[in-house]
């Protein structure tokens, strides 16, 4: 070792393989170098210097970053060494190595030639492009046994720290295990728990990445801590709300108190203004009557006075007047007489007159009617005889000119088609009787029905192991698309068990979970079925079974050669499922429970059971199960050291008869055959009927047909010769109308009529210039009385008039006095009266008093108003004395019943007043929690999109690496919420518990799982 470690820098390190140089800043650059630099990463090793560093006294390395470069030698040849030299020279602690914890140790030990010890060393390191683009970055530390250190960057003094920093700048991690992972490292990495991983992939991606990590845990926790205290302060605001309506209905009470107390003294006040006001009104209407009675006493006086003057001048005139009606009167009764006498004669003539007129128009009016009778027989015979024309030409375009002959021949048609359809009837009735076929039917269904309802009792047991599963299945039923041929479930319905010890043996094998499971055979199935049972809760398990055709294990031992045993049968070869299905169910629960692990035993087993288990050793068959009455025992085979077969036992649990319900199908495959047959029969027999049935529907439809024709024809007849019986009959009545006309003699029965009414007007007009005559003289002298006779009644009635009045003003004067009298004693009292009734209004309620709008107190006569404030009370009352009282009585009793608490009402405003705090404190509190939630947000945005493309990239090659061995890798991030019992995330996420899971599956056999998780993995595989 010693002399390998003093090899010259030409030759290199042991086993190193030395590369090709690649330029630095200081080469001139080529082709292939600027090639190598467009692909390199910023930061890569491509030269290391070593000079008395442990193993080596002096040597040179090279490195292809664009390569694996690996360091190949036997031990203790210094790989180690080189390894410790890049964590040293990048600035990394040299107890990341497990070489020490002081950079003294790291000085080369050996002695040159002359036997001396050298006392100080150097790393020297080349980083790619660490200057920036073009300049390489060179490191270099010179240290010394006294544990001095100096360092340079780029041949400039600088520090440890200045080193650091650039290394960071660079993303060099060298006590990150993710990036620098020494040996002796390599079981503290394995051992690092989830979170501790992602704190260090974080470092790997560099401090902004962790720091923004650390920032959002922070953050967040600021947010839990702000959404705990708004808890706790909506929690406050909850419970002082529910305090405060506890106190709100004696709150209520309390302002209800004072709110009555104060309308009770508005009620008071108005009621005591509203008695002043009525006996003021009474007063006020009591002074107006007593100045209108002194009023009416004096106008009385003043008319009687002149009354009295107007009387004597009327007398004279009244007797006068009464003296020339008398001589007139007379005249008028002499002429009148005579005037009489001529009117009764002109009655007599005009009399006759109408008689002679009203003789002529008769002739007239008889002669008109029977013209007009005539005209109407005449138009009614005209259309008769257009509409028999019209119908002939129907017939014969519709029947021919042998109407007649058609008539006759649908007679004939109805006869023969009546005559077929009977025929056919009777051949229906009497040989196409179905009673028998359908009791055949009948009988194979009660076969049947008698076996029970296996399905409906297994449905019932699934009822009672998971509700939910049931529900599924109904829910499956109703929908047009998820039939069998998409999903299949519960599974219990879908396996039989016949033998009765099967069926207590299986359910050891079985629990619920599998037993209501369901099985979706197509992907959409089971994103559908998965969606229905998220959306109704339904806790019901759904698998998608994509595995190949269902086989039993290679190396399983049959069952008869184990009947030696007690044993009956292996458990999917006694499982009855259809054939249709049960490749896939097997599959299905092979893959579940492993179905074609259990043997069912019998008593004998259990005394057997070692023996057995030899006997299976030796077969090769291990991971076995045996079910007996009494104990279920495992076998299996240890997959570490000497791969021994261990076993256990343990009690069967208790039977809730899962498998009780079985179908005998045997008997049931013989009684649907039965069924089958009679249904096809019956069929055969139903089809036979229903072509005899057509033929008489058709026969009924031939004998409708005629017998529609001969009606139409008959129908066609009838309305013709009524037509034409009709059109007789009018011609008859228009001769015999026009008859009638042509013997009426019209003239001479005018001719009479005529010379009466001319004899009529001669006297009529003689004795109409006799009236008018005696008229005239008769208004001459009426005219002259009624003059005479208007004069004296005026003059009476003027005098009768005056003298009433006379009479009536005496008799008014007197009552006026009275009445006035009596006025004046009532307003005194009235006065009095009010006294009182106004100092309690005042006292009650001085603002509902009126005042004068002018404001002078003494304006008792001028416009009064209330102030704005009493008059809106005033309005605000009702205006009647008796609603007012009973608003006081319901008041006085209510404020009496119900005075409240002064107290509670003080503690009500004071939690008031602390709701309102607190609500301020919640709804600052809810804008900082928003406010912090965005905060969150934008952080988590910033930090895991790297994060999450570092993972992806690791994730793909880790795949690749481990699918090289034949293995499954994969690496995953894993979010800080809690998990359930089915592995699904809840509650809110916890940024310090975020992971990063290195899940590994190294057999075909095992799933997919974390590394080391549960002591499952060996130390080598880990």
């Amino acid at each position: 070792r010693e002399q390998r470690a003093r090899q010259t820098p030409a030759s290199g390190g042991p086993g190193f393989a030395h590369r090709r140089r690649m330029p630095r800043e200081r080469d001139e650059p080529d082709a292939e170098s600027s090639k190598r630099r467009r692909t390199h990463t910023k930061g890569t090793i491509v030269r290391l210097k070593l000079k008395n560093f442990m193993s080596y006294s002096e040597t040179e390395f090279m490195a292809d970053p664009s390569k694996l470069n690996c360091i190949i030698g036997p031990n203790g040849t210094g790989k180690s060494s080189i390894v410790c030299a890049m964590c040293v020279g990048l600035g990394g602690p040299i107890k990341v190595t497990e070489r020490g914890d002081k950079i003294s140790g790291c000085v080369h030990d050996n002695a040159d030639e002359h036997g001396n010890k050298p006392n100080e060393g150097m790393v020297e390191t080349e980083l790619f492009e660490g200057s920036g683009p073009g300049k390489n970055l060179v490191v270099r530390v010179e240290f010394n046994r006294q544990d001095k250190e100096v360092w340079y960057m780029d041949g400039q003094q600088t520090s440890r720290k200045k080193v650091k920093e650039k290394m960071s700048e660079l993303k060099i991690q060298v006590d990150n295990p993710l990036q620098f992972l020494p040996q002796d490292k390599v079981g503290q990495f394995s051992n690092m728990s989830p979170v501790e991983l992602l704190r260090e992939t974080e470092r790997a991606i560099g401090p902004d990445t962790m720091s923004k990590h650390e920032e959002l845990i922070k953050q967040d926790k600021s947010l839990k801590e702000q959404k705990h205290s708004l808890a706790v302060e909506e929690k406050s605001l909850e419970d002082l709300q529910k305090q405060n309506e506890v106190l709100y209905a004696d709150v209520e009470r309390w302002n209800q108190y004072q709110a009555n107390i104060k309308q009770l003294a508005q009620f008071e006040g108005k009621k005591a203004w509203l008695a002043f006001e009525e006996q003021h009104v009474e007063y006020r209407r009591v002074c107006d009557e007593k100045g209108e009675k002194k009023q009416l006493k004096k106008e009385a006086e003043a008319e009687k006075r002149t009354l009295l003057e107007k009387v004597a001048p009327l007398k004279n005139l009244v007797k006068k007047a009464r003296d020339i009606a008398k001589t007139h009167g007379a005249e008028v009764q002499a002429h009148e007489k005579a005037v009489s006498e001529a009117m009764e004669e002109v009655e007599k003539h005009e009399q006759a007159a109408d008689a002679a007129k009203y003789g002529m128009s008769q002739v007239d009016k008889k002669l008109g009617k029977i013209a007009k009778a005539r005209d109407t027989f005449r138009a009614s015979f005209v259309d008769a005889q257009a509409e028999v024309e019209v119908e002939q030409r129907r017939i014969t375009a519709s029947y021919g000119p042998t109407a007649e002959q058609a008539k006759a021949d649908a007679i004939n048609a109805v006869t023969t088609a009546t005559s077929e359809y009977h025929a056919r009837l009777d051949d229906l009735q009497n040989a196409h009787d179905l009673t028998h076929d359908r009791q055949r039917v009948r009988d194979a269904e009660k076969k049947l029905a008698d076996l029970g309802d296996p399905v409906g009792m297994k449905m019932n047991i699934v009822f009672r192991m998971n509700a939910a599963a049931a529900k599924l299945a109904r829910w499956c039923s109703q929908q047009d698309d998820m039939g069998e041929d998409r999903a299949i479930g519960p599974m219990l319905m879908y396996l039989d068990l016949p033998n009765k010890d099967h069926q207590k043996l299986a359910e050891q094998a079985f629990n619920w979970r599998n037993l209501s499971s369901f099985l979706a055979r197509t992907d959409d199935a089971r994103d559908k079925l998965n969606v229905h049972c998220k959306n109704e809760r339904l806790g019901i398990n759904i698998y998608r079974n994509k595995g190949a055709a269902y086989r039993s294990r290679a190396n399983r031992v049959p069952s008869a050669d184990l009947a030696k045993f007690g044993i009956t049968a292996w458990l999917d070869e006694a499982l009855v499922i259809r054939d249709d299905l049960r490749g896939e169910v097997l599959g299905f629960l092979s893959q579940q429970m492993g179905v074609d692990n259990f043997l069912l035993g019998t008593p004998k087993t259990v005394k057997e059971i070692d023996a057995l288990q030899q006997y299976l050793a030796s077969k090769g068959c291990d991971s076995v199960k045996v079910l007996t009455p009494d104990r279920t025992y495992s076998f299996s085979r240890s997959r570490y050291g000497n791969k021994n077969v261990t076993a256990s036992s343990s009690v069967p649990q208790q039977l809730r008869d899962y498998f009780s319900v079985a179908v005998n199908e045997q008997e049931k495959n013989q009684f649907t055959a039965e069924l089958k047959t009679a249904e096809a029969m019956l069929k055969e027999r139903e089809a036979a009927r229903q072509s005899v049935a057509d033929e008489v529907e058709k026969y009924k439809i031939k004998v409708d047909s005629a017998l529609a024709k001969r009606a139409e024809l008959n129908n066609v007849f009838v309305r013709l010769r009524s037509m034409e019986t009709r059109m007789g009959t009018l011609k008859k009545k228009v001769e015999a109308e026009q008859a009638n006309i042509d013997s009426f003699n019209g003239d001479e029965q005018k001719a009479d009529f005529r010379q009466r009414l001319v004899e009529a007007h001669k006297d009529s007009l003689k004795q109409v210039a006799r009236m008018a005559a005696g008229s005239t003289k008769v208004s001459a002298a009426m005219t002259r009385m009624a003059g005479a006779r208007l004069a004296a009644g005026a003059a009476e009635a003027l005098l009768a008039e005056r003298e009433t009045d006379t009479e009536e003003i005496d008799e008014k004067i007197r009552q006026v006095t009275a009445e006035f009298d009596r006025l004046h004693e009532q307003a005194k009292r009235l006065a009095t009266s009010l006294v009182p009734v106004l100092t309690a209004a005042k006292e009650k309620a001085p603002e509902m008093e009126l005042k004068p709008v002018s404001g002078d107190p003494k304006d008792k006569d001028g416009p009064k108003a209330r102030s704005e404030t009493g008059q809106a009370v005033w309005d605000s009352l009702p205006d009647g004395m008796e609603e007012i009282e009973d608003k006081i009585a319901e008041l006085e009793a209510e404020t009496s019943a119900n005075m409240g608490d002064a107290s509670s009402v003080r503690q009500y405003q004071d939690r008031c007043k602390q709701i309102e705090e607190i609500k301020a404190r919640v709804d600052q509190a809810r804008s900082t929690v928003g406010a912090q939630s965005q905060r969150v947000v934008d952080l988590e945005n910033e930090w895991k999109p790297m994060l999450n493309d570092l993972i992806k990239t690791v994730d793909a090659k880790f795949a690749e690496c481990f699918a090289r061995f034949r293995c499954q890798g994969e690496v995953r991030l894993s979010d800080g919420r809690k998990r359930d019992e089915e592995g699904e995330p809840y509650g809110d996420d916890d940024y310090e518990q975020y992971k990063i899971h290195i899940l590994v599956k190294w057999r075909d056999s095992e799933k997919l799982h974390v590394l080391g998780e549960a002591g499952g993995d060996s130390g080598g595989e880990r």
